[in-house]
């Protein structure tokens, strides 16, 4: 960086320093083309020295980071007499002001566009080809075990989003990565768009041009793909670290809604912000890499502007990234593993309708669905797999229950504004998802129960029950991790016997009863 320090109560130091910076560009630039220098150049920013409340009462005093005036000027003579005497050094005469004003106004002369009507007041972002989606093949039978197969959902961000930017080279790709792109299994990517660095290495994914903008600084490699407005973007992170992200990425969103609801919708590309090597992977580096909050925190925002996605396999993985780049000024966060054991459960045609109308009901799993006693919901993608666990022993004591997914929880939230309730889905919708008649209700969430509990407030009945994520972590593996936090497939079972009026002895064997009880190990009983 070239730092360029001023007094930052001139006004004609501002332009200076513009001036200024501009014209150490241009000598850095000469300088490259003749071949006494090379990239990186150093860059120039301005650092504006002021007090604060500069050139008014109290300036430079901890009253001006406040009311400085130390009463109402309405009411008091003193608070009245400081705020004219600031006020009157702070006045420029409205003949002298519009003088200045036109010093400005020669566009026609310069060939300037008026600000109103530069392109980033109107920027259209789109991209020019849609690449084709590859889906993984289904096995017949997805409840069969010998006949799964198995992928990884993190390889179809890798893939979907190289794709998209090799077909639209028009578009600037910016990766945030505060760190482990090939631990999240971003290989592709990284191999094709490099760290960008100052030096690079040799035999390394490094480049000065790199697109890959990497820095243990959460919130600033978010802000690189935040500020690239024209072009396709990308933030990865290890969950436990999004919360660093929050509050810039929070400001966008309040921006894209604010732009939307002043009737001027934002027009750059949707930005996805990937939330892996998650709660339930993360177990070498204990409890601090162990943490949902991210995805809570975005789900708290307005669900049409911060959407948040539990995909389940590689092909609702890569559904939702190829769908992503169609939409303009929202924020999609996906909750994305990244081992590569994740069975192929969802169709492509499942994928699409998952997408589309946020859950589904699983027409192959459970037993009897239309005359279900008990409604199973799964909201993560190791979740579905212990729910799908339970259904089987639920369809082997021949109790009836459905089976849904819930890719897009919170569009079945109550809608807090008019967005929301486009983005929500329709009544028809829901009853058929939960019918009014089935009381027992059983959740199994990636993220804490109490949270996912208050935004489905509506699905809510006297027969309802959450199970997640309750701070419970450590040194553990991903089954171990549902375990200790209560949401096993034998946690399953052991609620849906209450919601069901059953003996717990009716669903679980004395073994693990025992094992749920802490009077045996888990191991080779439930894990």
């Amino acid at each position: 960086f070239d730092p360029i320090v001023f007094d930052g109560r001139d006004p004609a130091a501002y332009v200076w320093a513009i001036f200024e910076m501009e014209h150490r560009l241009t000598v850095a630039a000469e300088a490259i083309r003749l071949g006494k220098a090379c990239y990186p150049v150093r860059l120039p920013y301005g650092v504006a020295v002021a007090p604060k409340g500069a050139g008014f009462y109290g300036e430079g005093t901890p009253a001006s980071h406040n009311l400085p005036l130390g009463g109402n000027p309405r009411e008091d003579a003193t608070a009245a007499s400081h705020f004219n005497e600031g006020a009157r050094e702070l006045w420029v005469p409205l003949q002298e002001l519009t003088g200045v004003i036109g010093k400005f106004q020669h566009h026609k002369d310069s060939g300037r566009l008026l600000e109103r009507d530069h392109s980033l007041a109107h920027r259209k972002v789109k991209l020019s080809n849609l690449p084709s989606l590859e889906y993984r093949t289904v096995p017949k039978d997805r409840l069969d075990d010998s006949a799964r197969t198995f992928a990884c959902p993190m390889e179809a961000v890798d893939r979907v989003f190289l794709s998209a930017v090799q077909a639209n080279p028009h578009l600037r790709p910016r990766i945030g990565n505060p760190d482990e792109m090939r631990s999240n299994r971003m290989n592709r990517t990284l191999d094709a768009l490099k760290h960008r660095v100052t030096d690079p290495e040799p035999d390394s994914a490094e480049s000065i041009q790199g697109a890959v903008i990497t820095a243990l600084n959460e919130e600033a490699v978010a802000s690189a793909a935040l500020g690239n407005k024209g072009g396709i973007n990308l933030i990865v992170t290890y969950e436990a670290f999004g919360s660093k992200m929050f509050g810039v990425i929070r400001q966008e969103v309040i921006f894209a809604n604010h732009c939307r609801e002043a009737g001027r919708p934002p027009h750059w590309l949707s930005i996805p912000l990937v939330l892996t090597s998650h709660t339930y992977e993360n177990g070498k580096n204990e409890q601090s890499h162990q943490d949902p909050g991210m995805a809570e925190s975005m789900m708290s925002e307005s669900s049409d502007v911060s959407r948040v996605f539990f995909p389940a396999d590689y092909n609702t993985t890569a559904a939702v990234m190829h769908a992503v780049y169609q939409t303009h000024g929202q924020t999609w966060t996906l909750v994305v593993p990244k081992a590569d054991t994740l069975p192929d459960l969802f169709t492509p045609e499942e994928a699409s309708r998952l997408l589309h109308e946020g859950g589904i009901r699983l027409d192959w799993a459970g037993y009897l669905p239309d005359r279900a006693r008990l409604i199973l919901t799964a909201v993560g993608a190791y979740q579905l797999i212990e729910v799908l666990k339970a259904s089987k022993r639920l369809k082997e004591k021949k109790i009836e229950h459905a089976v849904v997914y819930l890719l897009e929880p919170c569009r079945l939230r109550l809608a807090r504004s008019e967005g929301e309730q486009r983005h929500c889905l329709d009544a028809k919708r829901k009853a058929f998802l939960y019918p009014e008649e089935v009381l027992a209700r059983l959740f199994v969430s990636h993220i804490r129960p109490e949270i996912l509990m208050g935004i489905l407030q509506p699905l809510w009945t006297s027969d309802t029950v959450g199970l997640g994520y309750i701070n419970r972590g450590g040194t553990l593996n991903t089954n171990g991790m549902l375990f200790v936090n209560r949401s096993s497939w034998a946690h399953c079972l052991e609620q849906a016997a209450v919601l069901l009026d059953l003996q717990p002895e009716d669903l679980l064997s004395d073994n693990e009863l025992k094992a749920l009880a802490g009077k045996r190990s888990p191991e080779g009983v439930i894990l």
